[in-house]
C-alpha cells in the first residue's frame, strides 16, 4: 500500500466518525471494523522505508484511529512519536500537543491534556501561529466540560465560537453551538455527575 493510499483510505474513515453527546461530545465511530482494518493495513507500512514526513503521517493517522476506538493508550504511543519527529516544527508541534492532549482526555487524564493544551497555545503565541488556537479553546472546553467546570468550559467555548465566526467556518461552528447548546441544557446535570 502507498501512502497516497493510506491518505485516501484515512480521508474515507471520517463518515464513520460521530460526536456522541452522552460522552461530552467525545468522537466515536459506528464501524469499528473499518478502523481495525485500516490500522493492519496501514501498521503495515511501517515496516517500510518511509521519510520523516511520511512517518509523521502515518503515525498521526494510527494515532487518531486508536483513540477513535477507545484505545488511548495506543494513541499516545503514535502521537509521542509525532511530539519527537515535529521538535523543530512550531506548526507540526501545535497540532499534535493537540491531537496527544486529546488522546490523554479519553485516557482520563485531564490534567496532562490541559498541559498540553496550553503547551500547544504558548507555541501558538511564540510563533504567532494563530491558525489552531480555535482547536486549542474547544478541546480545552470539552475538558473542562469532561471536568464537570462548567464555568471554564464555556470561557474555552466562547473563545473558540468568536474565532470561528470570524473565519466563518460553518462547520466548525456548528460543532462549538453543540457542546454549548448541550451545556445550556444540562449544566446542572454536568456538575451533579461530576460532584459524585
Amino acid at each position: 500500500m502507498s501512502i497516497e493510499k493510506v491518505k485516501k483510505d484515512f480521508k474515507m474513515l471520517s463518515q464513520y466518525v460521530f460526536f456522541d453527546e452522552d460522552q461530552y461530545f467525545r468522537e466515536q465511530t459506528n464501524s469499528k471494523s473499518h478502523f481495525h482494518i485500516f490500522i493492519q493495513e496501514t501498521e503495515i507500512l511501517l515496516e517500510t522505508s518511509l521519510t520523516m514526513d511520511e512517518q509523521y503521517c502515518i503515525f498521526s493517522f494510527l494515532g487518531y484511529s486508536y483513540r477513535i476506538l477507545n484505545n488511548p493508550t495506543e494513541g499516545i504511543k503514535y502521537f509521542q512519536k509525532c511530539l519527537t519527529i515535529s521538535q523543530h516544527e512550531p506548526r507540526k508541534q501545535i497540532i499534535t500537543m493537540i491531537r496527544l492532549g486529546e488522546a490523554y482526555k479519553y485516557a482520563n487524564l485531564h490534567k496532562k491534556a490541559l498541559e498540553l493544551f496550553d503547551d500547544a497555545m504558548k507555541i501558538s503565541k511564540e510563533y504567532q501561529i494563530e491558525d489552531y488556537e480555535h482547536y486549542i479553546y474547544q478541546h480545552k472546553g470539552k475538558c473542562f466540560l469532561e471536568l464537570g467546570d462548567v464555568t471554564l468550559a464555556k470561557d474555552n467555548l466562547h473563545d473558540a465560537l468568536s474565532i470561528r465566526e470570524k473565519i466563518e467556518n460553518d462547520a466548525l461552528i456548528y460543532s462549538t453551538r453543540q457542546v454549548i447548546d448541550f451545556i445550556g441544557r444540562n449544566s446542572n446535570l454536568v456538575q451533579n455527575e461530576r460532584e459524585k
